[in-house]
C-alpha cells in the first residue's frame, strides 16, 4: 500500500542512507532535553518520533496526514513509547495542541526544500505551535548550483518527441519539454565550474515560503553546456550535515537537472549569470531560470535563456476561459456526487446507506454497489473526520 508519496519501500531507503539518518539521530539527540514537548512534522513511519523518546521526551506530537501514521502507531507500541506520543492524522494546518512546543523536528524535502506547502507550514508551526527559543532541528539549507554536461538526459528529454518512426510531427511538445526540471543523478566530473551558492534557507528565521537567489559561475573546462543541475547541503541542530550533491552516496533525494532549450559549448574563462526563482503557488511551485553566457572578451552575451515550469503547462483553451474571474463556476458530474454525500454525512449515516442513496439519486453513474462504496471511501478519506 502507498502512503501518500511514499510506499513501505521507500520509507525503508530513507532508513539506509546512512547520511542523512546518522545526521537526523545526532541532531535530535543534541536537542531534545529530559522532559520536553516535540512535535515531530511528517513523522512518517514514525522513526524520529521514537529517538526522541529515546532522549527523554516528555510528550511528542507526531503530524501525518498519509496512511503510514498506521505503521508509526505500531511502532510506538513495539518500542513502549505509545503512552509518550500523539499521533495525529492531519496536516499541520489543521493541528491545534494543548501545549506549545520546545522542539520541532522535520524532514519535509522533495528532490530541493522548495517542495510542496513545506516552507509555508514551517512558518506557520513556528507561529502557532511552538514556545519561542524553541530548537530546531532544521538549521539551515544551503541550496547550490553548477553548469552541467548532461548530454544523455538532454538527449532523453527531447527525442521522446522524435516521432518520425512513425512518419509524425511531434515537435510542438518540444518548447514545452525543455521548461521542465526532471530529477537526476550528476557527478562531479559532469560540472563544467565550482558550484555556487545561490540561496540559504535559515528555517528558525524563515520569512517567506519563496526561494529566489543569483549567482556567477566561471567555466573552469571545456564542455558541452545542457543546463544546470542544483542541489542542497543541510545543517542540523549541532551541526550534524549530510547533503544531496553530485557524488554524495544516492539517497531519498536526487539533484534537479534544470535543461536549457539548446546545448552551448563553453570554454575555460567563460562566465554564466545564473538566476533562479522557486514561488510558492497552493501545493505546489513555479520555478524560473535563467542564464547569460558571457564570453571572455566579448562584449555580447553568446546566449541569454529564460526559462519557466509556467510555459511547461498545457493549457486548452476552454480552460482559459473558465479561468477568468468573471466566468460563473458549475459542477461537473464528480461534483455532483460529492456535493450529495458531503449533504449527507452526518456522523449518523452508513457508508453503506450512503452508498445505496448514492446509486439511486444517479443509476446512470454506478454499475453496482461495490462501485458507489468506492466513490463514498474515496469522498469519505478526501473530506471525512476520522
Amino acid at each position: 500500500m502507498a502512503f501518500a508519496d511514499y510506499d513501505i519501500t521507500a520509507y525503508g531507503q530513507m532508513l539506509v542512507h546512512r547520511a542523512r539518518i546518522d545526521a537526523y539521530v545526532s541532531a535530535i539527540r543534541a536537542a531534545v532535553r529530559p522532559g520536553d514537548v516535540v512535535m515531530d512534522l511528517g513523522t512518517g513511519t514514525g522513526f524520529m518520533a521514537l529517538i526522541a523518546c529515546q532522549c527523554g521526551a516528555g510528550r511528542v506530537y507526531a503530524v501525518e496526514p498519509s496512511e503510514g501514521i498506521a505503521l508509526a502507531e505500531q511502532a510506538a507500541r513495539d518500542n513502549g513509547c505509545a503512552e509518550r506520543i500523539t499521533f495525529l492524522r492531519a496536516r499541520s494546518s489543521q493541528v491545534t495542541l494543548p501545549e506549545k512546543c520546545d522542539v520541532l523536528i522535520s524532514d519535509l524535502r522533495g528532490a530541493t526544500p522548495c517542495f510542496s506547502t513545506h516552507l509555508s507550514d514551517l512558518m506557520d508551526v513556528r507561529a502557532r505551535l511552538l514556545k519561542p527559543g524553541a530548537r530546531w532541528i532544521c538549521q539551515t539549507d544551503t541550496l547550490f548550483v553548477s553548469v552541467t554536461d548532461l548530454p544523455r538526459e538532454q538527449d532523453r528529454i527531447f527525442h521522446q518527441w522524435d516521432g518520425a518512426r512513425w512518419n509524425l510531427d511531434l515537435s510542438s511538445a518540444l518548447p514545452l519539454a525543455s521548461q521542465q526540471p526532471v530529477r537526476r543523478r550528476a557527478e562531479p566530473h559532469e560540472l563544467l565550474g565550482e558550484p555556487q551558492a545561490w540561496a540559504r534557507i535559515a528555517y528558525p528565521a524563515l520569512a517567506s515560503p519563496h526561494v529566489r537567489g543569483t549567482t556567477r559561475q566561471r567555466i573552469a573546462r571545456a564542455g558541452t553546456a545542457h543546463g544546470l543541475v542544483i542541489w542542497f547541503d543541510v545543517e542540523l541542530f549541532g551541526g550534524a550535515r549530510y547533503s544531496n550533491a553530485p557524488g554524495q552516496a544516492s539517497g531519498p533525494y536526487s539533484p534537479v537537472f534544470f535543461p536549457w532549450p539548446r546545448a552551448l559549448d563553453l570554454q575555460p574563462a567563460d562566465e554564466v549569470e545564473i538566476g533562479l526563482d522557486a514561488v510558492a503557488s497552493g501545493h505546489d511551485y513555479w520555478w524560473r531560470w535563467t542564464a547569460r553566457v558571457v564570453r571572455t572578451g566579448a562584449t555580447e552575451p553568446a546566449a541569454t535563456f529564460n526559462q519557466s515550469t509556467f510555459h511547461a503547462q498545457t493549457i486548452a483553451r476552454a480552460d482559459i476561459a473558465a479561468s477568468a474571474p468573471q466566468h460563473p463556476p458549475t459542477l461537473s458530474p464528480a461534483g455532483e456526487e460529492a456535493r450529495f454525500l458531503l449533504a449527507r454525512m452526518d456522523g449518523k449515516t452508513s457508508q453503506a446507506a450512503l452508498a445505496a442513496a448514492l446509486r439511486a439519486q444517479f443509476p446512470d453513474r454506478f454499475r453496482d454497489e461495490d462501485a458507489a462504496f468506492a466513490r463514498v471511501s474515496e469522498i469519505r478519506r478526501a473530506f471525512g473526520g476520522r
